[in-house]
């Protein structure tokens, strides 16, 4: 992969480091034998850091450059800042991804990874005098329609939905021409919606073309045609989470899954849109208030047997009573369908003690020990979150991996400025047993950590530099060369800086 020299940081920026910065937290309590080490600093809580040399796919780590820089991006300014992680997508079929992402200064951006040049700069529409602090919507990347161009799928800030048509022709291997396809408001069920939400796009009536599924802020659950025409809506509650499409009977027909700010879950029939069934995680059996759900549940097989299990965590803030913040926990919920009563029924609950009262992180369900068992991984949100509370800080954040069950296996507190991202499972090392990915800080400085999928152990910290991380990291192949490169979205730290960029990281 090409060096972008006119990025690179200092190279004290770019040391790896090597030690935890907190202790590790497991069934049995600290971690055995060479883990605990009788000379670490006690921690907080009186457990001793352990101290763990970095593995050589984290120590050997290279920046690559700051997608955004104007040195390269052929641009006069930075863009403002990502706050959704980029998608990945081969525009021009030529075997390297392109890197697509809706910035706060509302233009979608399209990097060429490898020389930072910016090939497109996509505008947004919002209504005159649309307040906007941050834009949080994802872009999605798909063929709609077999035969046709590739195309954008851009949600925003107030509901509208547009698909950009990529036009080969007219494009040059620096600069890509996209064609407005369509455009459409969300605004059926309202007359002024707002949207949080990335748009999810699969083909859920199973004719080989895409569909396009949206949700909205206030109320109104969609799903939309390649062509932008309405395959069915409800105008119940919205949220901030992505529509999840998944088989959860394995009868091979898609259903769709909206989880709202109000903690109802809605699981619809993919053609039609018609409910196949709900859960109310703020109904009064479980006494979670207000249940909002920040992200979409994650599907996955939990039990051994037809249906898939529904995961996901609701918020559980009850009042504004600032002095009780710290003993609010969210709730962890499994649900699924019995197939003999066609009824949703609870598969397990649980408020873990040591959790913050939300997450904004997906949960992330793999078999990382091989045991032919599910563990479930994420990470809680260091704050109390809004209404009640005012994004009132927390503590130390909780990364933690759970069993198919929702019992604890191990649990980790992690230094992070602000726990709002997805984790990444991925086998860094090549070595077979996978790591995980988060956002946290290291000796003053923000970065991603690696720790051991399968005791949490610290693996290596890769140093973001001068820069925090806005989401969490990914691992894309950006070059074609069958290697995967760690990227995230990044803001400076000066408190006042609005640039944005996307930082690239080469790994052995």
């Amino acid at each position: 992969m090409k060096v972008l020299g006119v990025f690179a940081l200092l190279a004290a920026f770019l040391g790896i480091l090597y030690a935890a910065t907190v202790g590790v937290r497991t069934l049995g309590g600290d971690l055995p034998g060479p883990w605990n080490f009788p000379d670490a600093a006690p921690t907080p809580g009186g457990r001793a850091i352990p101290m763990v040399q970095s593995i050589p796919a984290v120590r050997d780590a290279r920046l690559l450059g700051a997608l955004g820089d104007p040195a390269a991006s052929g641009m006069a300014n930075w863009p403002g800042q990502f706050d959704a992680a980029p998608k990945a997508f081969d525009f021009d079929g030529d075997g390297v991804v392109e890197l697509s992402a809706l910035s706060n200064d509302t233009f979608v951006y399209v990097f060429n990874a490898t020389s930072g040049r910016v090939l497109a700069r996509l505008p947004t529409h919002t209504p005159p005098g649309w307040y906007i602090e941050r834009v949080l919507n994802g872009v999605e990347a798909a063929v709609l329609r077999p035969g046709e161009p590739p195309s954008l799928v851009v949600t925003n800030h107030a509901a509208f939905v547009t698909v950009w048509r990529f036009n080969a022709s007219q494009s040059t291997p620096d600069s890509f021409a996209f064609e407005k396809a369509w455009e459409k408001r969300a605004d059926d069920c309202f007359w002024n919606p707002g949207m949080d939400a990335k748009p999810t796009v699969a083909d859920v009536t199973g004719d080989g073309v895409q569909e396009i599924l949206v949700q909205t802020e206030e109320t109104g659950l969609f799903a939309l045609t390649a062509d932008g025409d309405i395959l069915w809506h409800w105008c119940w509650g919205g949220g901030n989470a992505e529509p999840v499409v998944a088989d959860l009977r394995g009868d091979g027909s898609k259903d769709v899954i909206f989880a709202s700010d109000s903690g109802l879950v809605v699981v619809l029939n993919g053609p039609t849109g018609q409910p196949q069934w709900s859960f109310d995680a703020g109904g009064a059996a479980y006494g979670i208030k207000p249940a909002s759900i920040s992200v979409s549940p994650t599907v996955a097989e939990l039990d051994g047997k037809p249906p898939l299990e529904v995961v996901f965590s609701a918020r559980h803030a009850p009042s504004n009573d600032s002095t009780q913040f710290g003993t609010f926990h969210l709730a962890l919920f499994a649900v699924h369908e019995n197939l003999a009563t066609y009824k949703v029924e609870l598969f397990w609950m649980r408020q873990p003690q040591w959790a913050h009262p939300l997450s904004y992180t997906h949960l992330v369900v793999e078999d990382v020990d091989r045991d032919g068992r599910a563990d479930i991984l994420g990470m809680d949100w260091n704050t109390v979150g809004h209404m009640p509370g005012n994004w009132e800080a927390l503590p130390l954040a909780h990364l933690f991996r759970l069993t198919e069950r929702g019992e604890d296996v191990w649990v980790r507190d992690i230094d992070t400025w602000w726990s709002n991202k997805d984790i990444a499972l991925a086998d860094v090392d090549s070595d077979g047993a996978p790591e995980v990915l988060l956002n946290g800080a290291h000796q003053g400085a923000d970065g991603v950590w690696v720790v051991s999928a399968d005791t949490g152990a610290p693996r290596g910290f890769v140093s973001a530099g001068t820069w925090r991380l806005m989401r969490g990291p990914q691992l894309v192949d950006v070059d074609g060369d069958a290697k995967r490169e760690l990227l995230f979205p990044v803001e400076p730290n000066e408190t006042r800086a609005t640039r944005g960029a996307i930082l690239v990281f080469s790994l052995p």
